[in-house]
């Protein structure tokens, strides 16, 4: 059965670009080749799926199969089409070897400039890019980790297998790099607030602290950093903020203790400070 005009024109155009650019063949390089696929409404013939398989064969199955699940737009879809005794029509559009996750998201592409409704979730390829959840589905996660209860030896099995873990260089700066700039709302701030407000550390995780960060030494640039963050932090903390931080400061009496080591860490900072005008 032919495609409509104008998805066959699409097609035709895709499928002579790609294979221009298309160097090694399967005869070519001995390599297993993955296809691209399509599958066609059964009635209209209107794309309404791209994918990619290295059995072809056995891809329609598959997803009939799986669509039982009824976890995504394609396969809602897919029961649609069987509660009718109907089954999709799969196409292939085209084959090569090598780079599979390219060829993928151009056919989806431009399929869907055309003008196709297709069932896809993301933009293809490797990973999920373009994956939008609705709002129902935010809430409905939402609700099922707010219902998970973490025992006590979910936590420790948890901490045992985070424990020794060594973070590369690279990782860090991935991790920091996504985390400039961010800003959590307003709304965010006040969860964080009411869900930290009165949870105590016990004794034993703050000795944990204490001895980590004993003796520990910042590098001239980490302090930079911090120095930095802080002031652009106070800079734009609002007047409800420092108002807040007045009230709760306010009244509070610190140990001798405590005294007594802000006063030797001053006094190590203008003799340091001193050392330094001297020279």
């Amino acid at each position: 059965m032919p495609l409509r005009p104008y998805q066959q024109e699409c097609l035709d155009n895709v499928r002579d670009k790609f294979r221009a650019g298309v160097t090694k063949r399967t005869q070519d390089t001995g390599d297993c080749a993955w296809y691209i696929y399509a599958l066609l409404d059964p009635d209209s013939l209107d794309v309404r799926y791209v994918g990619w398989t290295y059995w072809p064969q056995y891809r329609l199955r598959e997803h009939i199969h799986r669509s039982k699940r009824g976890r995504t737009h394609r396969d809602h879809w897919v029961q649609a089409l069987q509660s009718h005794d109907k089954t999709p029509i799969l196409r292939i559009l085209d084959y090569a070897t090598g780079n599979w996750a390219i060829a993928e998201k151009n056919w989806i592409s431009i399929l869907r400039a055309a003008g196709c409704r297709l069932t896809n979730s993301t933009d293809g390829g490797e990973g999920v890019p373009g994956l939008v959840h609705s709002a129902e589905s935010r809430a409905k996660a939402s609700r099922f980790f707010k219902s998970v209860v973490r025992t006590r030896e979910w936590c420790e099995a948890i901490s045992e297998a985070q424990r020794g873990k060594v973070i590369s260089q690279t990782q860090r700066e991935a991790q920091r790099r996504a985390m400039l700039g961010r800003r959590p709302t307003e709304e965010t701030r006040r969860k964080m607030s009411a869900a930290g407000l009165g949870r105590k550390r016990s004794p034993e995780f703050v000795q944990k602290l204490i001895a980590f960060h004993k003796g520990r030494k910042r590098s001239p640039e980490a302090c930079a950093r911090m120095s930095a963050a802080k002031l652009s932090k106070h800079l734009h903390l609002t007047a409800e903020h420092k108002e807040k931080l007045r009230i709760t400061s306010s009244g509070r009496k610190q140990s001798a203790e405590t005294i007594a080591k802000k006063s030797a860490a001053l006094r190590k900072t203008l003799d340091a400070k001193k050392a330094a005008i001297c020279r």
